[in-house]
């Protein structure tokens, strides 16, 4: 209840309000299924009126439009509408829109959210590049979420901490697969990680950090590392450190060398075992700390060059990854590369109304919308996440991870509550029926304000994107 003055009254209830109901909790079909969309009228006494409701695609183009006379026989007992006509919509996000009008001229509007979306069922290939964020610390119901990654086409996701043997069944069950850290957040009183105060980046001030690590701590290191990976049975691939601060060559030469030993001994636990680099914020700190890292004996420290992909706009991503290659094949020819961060962007700046965007945390990426409308920011938001992920999956031989920060249960970004879907789950769920078995075959020849790409999917047909 929002009111204007210093002092708030008591929470008062409206004479009328609107709710959805339809097949499942999420507000999420499939085209070709019945939503079984009701929309219903609740009111905190009987009462009489006129329903309208619009119901719009992502463009804000009208589907369908009713007006209906309710009355509502007992207090807070609701009145149902059904909507036949969404069990035949396509794929999409859509807004409905309802007004309540009452005869003593009081009118409420509510808007509301559902989704038609075809179903992934984990078979493409390019799955891991659909990538989410920290996710099972961020979501109370977890089947709920790990069902809708599944079914948006999400194949893997970056958690830092080990995860509960419940929630390592629930990723098995939706087959995603996980990547935590080796150096875990929560080390144990007296143990290596807590003297040198390293946590998962070994990041901390000189007198505590990576450089005044003793050799004699070296195997106390490797011993933690080697009790994550017996934590996490199932998992091939672990982070290292997370955003490194250290910065000197000596630092990062050091950091080769305590990375070397770890390798070493999980090869010999497990030879599939697979250790990643330091992963960088951006890109621009990643090509230069990874060639000093590769100068002093990288190569042989890790299986993975790993990254975060952060940048303020999505273009460039395909240039960058580009350099990223090129770089990477010079120590470690053909190694796979990762991007265990990144996904947001500032988005828009519209001075005419003093809206300046000036970083990640001001925009639609952390704070959603204000209501079940789909606004200016959502859209601009899918288009910025489809055009990114487009031009990873150009590099999708070499990019095998690609995760998203966004792409958790508690942002706004592609959920409301309940896990309600937003259209930006449809930057990852089109792609990856589009894309998610394609490779990529070519750039196209465009003005140079353009940029496309051919593929060629499963069934050898070219794909445009």
């Amino acid at each position: 209840q929002l009111e204007k003055g210093a002092q708030a009254s008591s929470f008062t209830r409206l004479p009328a309000s609107t709710f959805i109901q339809s097949t499942s909790r999420d507000n999420l079909s499939e085209p070709g299924t019945p939503a079984d969309l009701k929309l219903l009228v609740t009111a905190p006494q009987p009462i009489k009126g006129t329903l309208q409701y619009t119901i719009r695609n992502f463009f804000g183009t009208v589907v369908i439009s009713n007006m209906v006379p309710f009355e509502t026989k007992e207090a807070d007992v609701p009145v149902a509408f059904a909507i036949p006509a969404c069990d035949t919509l396509p794929s999409g996000s859509y807004v409905i829109e309802s007004k309540v009008e009452l005869p003593d001229g009081y009118a409420h509007a509510d808007w509301h959210r559902f989704a038609r979306m075809k179903y992934m069922n984990g078979t493409h290939k390019n799955k891991a590049q659909f990538s989410a964020a920290n996710i099972h610390a961020l979501g109370g119901d977890w089947e709920t979420v790990l069902k809708l990654f599944s079914r948006m086409g999400v194949g893997s996701s970056c958690i830092f901490e080990t995860p509960p043997k419940a929630y390592q069944d629930l990723l098995k069950k939706y087959d995603i697969f996980y990547y935590p850290t080796l150096f875990r957040y929560s080390g144990w009183p007296g143990r290596i990680l807590d003297k040198y105060s390293l946590g998962s980046s070994i990041n901390s001030s000189p007198d505590a950090g990576v450089g005044a690590i003793q050799d004699e701590d070296i195997p106390l290191l490797v011993n933690h590392a080697l009790e994550t990976i017996a934590m996490n049975p199932d998992c091939k691939a672990f982070k290292t450190i997370n955003e490194p601060f250290c910065q000197t060559e000596a630092e990062i030469a050091r950091v080769a060398e305590i990375l070397k030993a770890i390798r070493t001994a999980a090869k010999k636990i497990n030879p599939s075992i697979k250790i990643m680099t330091p992963d960088c914020a951006n890109i621009d700190h990643a090509m230069s700390y990874l060639e000093t890292f590769f100068k002093h004996g990288g190569a042989e420290a890790c299986d993975i060059v790993a990254v975060h992909l952060y940048r303020g706009h999505p273009d460039g991503l395909d240039e960058d990854l580009t350099k990223l290659e090129g770089l990477t094949d010079r120590y470690k020819p053909g190694a796979e590369i990762w991007s265990t961060e990144g996904g947001y962007f500032n988005t828009y700046i519209i001075p005419d109304i003093g809206f300046p965007v000036v970083s990640h945390g001001g925009d639609h990426y952390r704070t959603g919308n204000m209501s079940y409308d789909i606004g200016l920011g959502e859209r601009i938001a899918t288009a910025y996440q489809t055009r990114y992920r487009i031009q990873s999956l150009k590099h999708a031989n070499r990019l095998k991870v690609d995760q998203d920060w966004n792409l958790c249960s508690d942002w706004r970004t592609y959920f409301g509550l309940e896990a309600i879907p937003l259209a930006t789950v449809f930057s990852v769920n089109t792609l990856a029926q589009l894309l998610g078995n394609a490779d990529f075959v070519s750039d196209l020849k465009l003005p140079k304000e353009l940029r496309g790409y051919l593929f060629r999917d499963e069934q050898n047909r070219p794909v445009v994107a």
